[in-house]
């Protein structure tokens, strides 16, 4: 089953799909960036960092925003 993230440009704010062939349940990232450029202008495509979950339409929903981990303290 693949699993979809929803990305905007950076530049003209136009919407974009990735779609991964694996299964991805979660993500957490800094931000998702994707080498392929906008259709509609050529600019960056991105989608801000945070934690993503799986929904039921197989598409990564943002949960929250990034927050770096913090060092454990055994």
């Amino acid at each position: 089953m693949s699993t979809r993230l929803d990305l905007k440009c950076e530049a003209c704010g136009g919407p974009a799909v990735l779609t991964l062939k694996q299964d991805v349940l979660d993500l957490l990232s800094s931000k998702v960036s994707v080498d392929k450029p906008c259709p509609a202008c050529g600019g960056a495509l991105s989608s801000p960092g945070g934690y993503y979950r799986k929904n039921d339409e197989g598409v990564l929903v943002r949960l929250s925003a990034y927050a770096p981990p913090s060092a454990a303290i055994n």
